[in-house]
């Protein structure tokens, strides 16, 4: 059975819908659309926009990851924000035993780093990352680790 989301109206009165209208998100703790605000998702704090789904989810599905910055599930991470496939959220830092690559699309957190980088491990205020030179060991040829 679908769930019935209560919209409230411009008319002050509310109406029960089978699914939220345009750009709203349906929150299932209390039944009602969530609307964005300036591009922004209105739903609560920990729950994110799935455009996918069209609800308020507290994880986001495979393949997209949770983003702080607008309250949405997102397929890619950008800025100084990584895609965290253990957390499925964009984050500043990557999970252990994880690399922080930047793609030329978008950035994400990768268990081996591709051809031409090398795995830097986390130092003092340095965070674990694909490098193009190591700057605190030497690499290691056969693993291309630092």
């Amino acid at each position: 059975m679908r769930p019935y989301w209560f919209e409230d109206t411009s008319l002050g009165h509310g109406v029960c819908v089978a699914v939220c209208p345009g750009e709203s998100y349906g929150y299932l703790p209390d039944q009602t659309c969530r609307y964005l605000v300036n591009n922004l998702s209105t739903c609560p704090a920990t729950y994110y926009a799935d455009p996918h789904s069209r609800h308020c989810v507290l994880l986001c599905p495979n393949g997209s990851y949770a983003s702080d910055l607008d309250g949405y599930c997102v397929p890619t991470c950008t800025g100084n924000y990584y895609a965290d496939p253990v957390l499925r959220t964009c984050a500043l830092f990557c999970s252990a035993n994880l690399f922080k690559y930047h793609g030329p699309t978008s950035n994400t957190c990768v268990q081996y780093c591709p051809d031409n980088l090398y795995a830097q491990n986390a130092t003092t205020g340095v965070p674990s990352a694909c490098v193009p030179k190591c700057t605190v060991l030497l690499s290691l040829p056969t693993t291309r680790t630092c």
